[in-house]
């Protein structure tokens, strides 16, 4: 299952994401510079892939990423992505869920694309506050 519509996150911070990959090669990234880095990244995987099933195969740090929602402001990206860490026990193939399973998982994954449909304005106002305060 794969998503047709990615979120656009808009010039000012894709300019941001190419500033701090660069920065990140001469310096340490301070966290809430991370947070943005991983939200963006956390958000294309999701898109791109087949949802909460494939963020939860990946050996990404699901914690650090979690937290990065949480320090942008978006605490329903938390409570969807939380929802669906039972996925990551399950095996790779999504095919093979259960009836029940699979049912449950898409009730998430809307959940999870309203939620995501929020944070590019949730990301502009973190970056727009000062993400430097999240060092």
């Amino acid at each position: 299952m794969s998503f047709s519509e990615n979120t656009e996150f808009g010039d000012d911070i894709e300019i941001l994401l190419t500033e701090l990959e660069a920065a990140s090669e001469t310096r340490s990234l301070t966290r809430g510079e991370l947070a943005v880095i991983d939200v963006v990244d956390a958000i294309r995987l999701i898109e791109e892939g087949e949802g909460l099933h494939d963020f939860w195969q990946t050996d990404l740090n699901h914690s650090r990423i979690m937290n990065s929602f949480d320090i942008i402001g978006s605490e329903r990206m938390v409570d969807a992505i939380k929802a669906g860490q039972w996925c990551e026990t399950r095996l790779e193939d999504r095919s093979l869920y259960t009836e029940t399973e699979a049912d449950y998982l898409s009730e998430l994954e809307e959940e999870l694309f309203e939620a995501i449909e929020e944070v590019p304005e949730i990301l502009t106002e973190f970056i727009e506050d000062g993400m430097e305060e999240n060092k």
